[in-house]
């Protein structure tokens, strides 16, 4: 009988917190030096940020135009999904696979000169 009060008690609780923990709003932190393209400089690029800063030739001129080190750091702060697609451009360059990695980041939107920036960036 015992077992069950705690254990009614520990839901009983858990469903009283649950609403007030999904409410909690998680806040990114202002970044003092933030990446071309962080428009907000919450640290990461996601992807209203990414496409604006593609459809924006300044911008893109300034992000190709910075050094590696700084191009890569741009890529790193990109959202995970980003991220990952461009991690798997960057393994494709120089294979076999990377005429059909070309023709998928055109369908995206990138031209054959910038996945091979970007690609070269990442890997490095």
């Amino acid at each position: 009988m015992m077992i069950s009060r705690s254990i009614i008690s520990v839901v009983v609780l858990l469903v009283a917190v649950s609403p007030a923990m999904a409410r909690k709003r998680v806040e990114r932190p202002i970044v003092d030096n933030p990446v071309v393209g962080d428009l907000n400089a919450d640290g990461v690029v996601d992807m209203d940020e990414a496409s604006a800063l593609m459809r924006n030739p300044g911008m893109k001129r300034d992000l190709f135009d910075q050094e590696i080190a700084e191009q890569k750091r741009f890529y790193l702060s990109l959202e995970k999904r980003i991220r990952l697609k461009l991690v798997k451009l960057s393994r494709a360059y120089g294979t076999v696979r990377w005429d059909l990695a070309v023709d998928m980041a055109r369908k995206k939107g990138l031209s054959a000169v910038d996945a091979e920036r970007i690609a070269l960036a990442l890997r490095n």
